[in-house]
Order: C-alpha cells, then structure tokens, then sequence
C-alpha cells in the first residue's frame, strides 16, 4: 500500500515539473505594403530581408517615393492603400523631406498620419508606423524630426520606433551613431536595415 502511495505522489510530482505550453506563434503570411519617402523606397530598403523574418508566404512591396513630402504623397498614398487588399498591413515612414523641403508643421504631419492610419482601417487593412530615422545634417531637422516621432507616439498605433532603436544607448545595436547611421547624411546605411528587418517584422505580426 504504501508503495503504490509513493508511486502515485511521484507520478503527480512528475506531471506538476513539466513545462507549459509555449503560446502557438502566428504562421499566417502577411502581405506588407509600405508607404512613404526614400527611406522606404526600394532604392534603399531591401523587402526581401524584411520578407524572410516573416512567416512563409509573406509578401512585402514598396511604393516608397524618394524626395516626396508626405503632404505631397498623401492622395496617392490613400489610392495605394484604398487598392490594397483587405488583411493587409500597410507600413509608413516619411518625414525627412518634410522637415527638410516643405516645411509640413508638426500638426499637420500628425493629421496626415491619422488620415492614413483610419483610411487603412476603414479598407480592412492594419497600419504600422515608422518612426522617422536621424539624419545628419546642419541645422535643426534634427529637431523637427524628433517632434513629428513624438507626435506619432502620441497617436496610440501600432508603432516601429525605428529613431529610438537607433538613438537609446540601452538598445545594443551592430553599428556606431555616426557615419554609419546616415552614409550620406539622411539615409540608413544597409547594416541598419538588417538590424531593423526583424525588428520590424515582430511589430508587424503583432499588430492589431
């Protein structure tokens, strides 16, 4: 008797110690649309290394316009997404020439955001935005494009704060702040690009 106790308090022992289930991880494919300047352009961001950190199947295309303020793209950025299939996920990042060229105020970029965010809402479509990287470049661009980051973290979306990767010193990062962060003074280098790919993929695949 006593030792068929201790085998069956061993056996609930044994069954107790085992790990849990770990959460399934999503597999289904996502069909990624990216919208915004060069910095997202297929002239310098590469869709296949943001497509194999994605679940097999996915597919990722640009319409990345270089040289375009995101007031100047707006319409053709809402076509774009109003044609984009229904579960998709549209992403953004844009700004520089904003900063840069057009002079667009800190609320009206955050209006143009918000307008592309709820037009992709409203065709079934998921929206991720970008935070806009640093450039190095004289002047206060610097300082414009900090406040447009600040504006689209305060709108609540799914976010890819892409400038506090790159600028947090508690973020271990591949690369050094200079050069190597802008090789031409506003565009990421492609060391920067593959550190951001799977980074970028996990906000993806977790948006709602």
């Amino acid at each position: 008797m006593k030792l068929i106790l201790s085998l069956s308090i061993l056996t609930l022992v044994a069954c107790g110690s085992s790990s849990p289930e770990q959460p399934m991880v999503s597999t289904t494919p996502e069909n990624v649309v990216a919208i915004g300047d060069s910095t997202i352009s297929a002239i310098y961001f590469d869709t296949n290394k943001l497509r194999v950190n994605l679940p097999v199947g996915s597919s990722v295309t640009t319409y990345g316009a270089p040289g375009q303020c995101t007031i100047e793209g707006q319409q053709n950025n809402l076509n774009i997404i109003s044609n984009t299939p229904k579960g998709s996920v549209i992403i953004f990042l844009s700004g520089i020439n904003d900063a840069r060229r057009c002079g667009t105020s800190v609320e009206q970029f955050k209006s143009l955001v918000t307008g592309l965010h709820d037009a992709a809402y409203a065709n079934g479509s998921k929206f991720v935005v970008i935070t806009p990287n640093p450039t190095i470049v004289p002047g206060n661009e610097n300082e414009i494009l900090t406040q447009y980051a600040n504006a689209e973290r305060s709108l609540g979306y799914n976010l890819a704060d892409l400038r506090l990767w790159i600028e947090s010193t508690s973020i271990p990062k591949p690369f050094d702040y200079g050069a190597q962060v802008a090789y031409d003074g506003t565009h990421m280098t492609p060391i920067i690009y593959d550190w951001l790919s799977p980074k970028l993929a996990d906000v993806i695949m977790s948006s709602k």
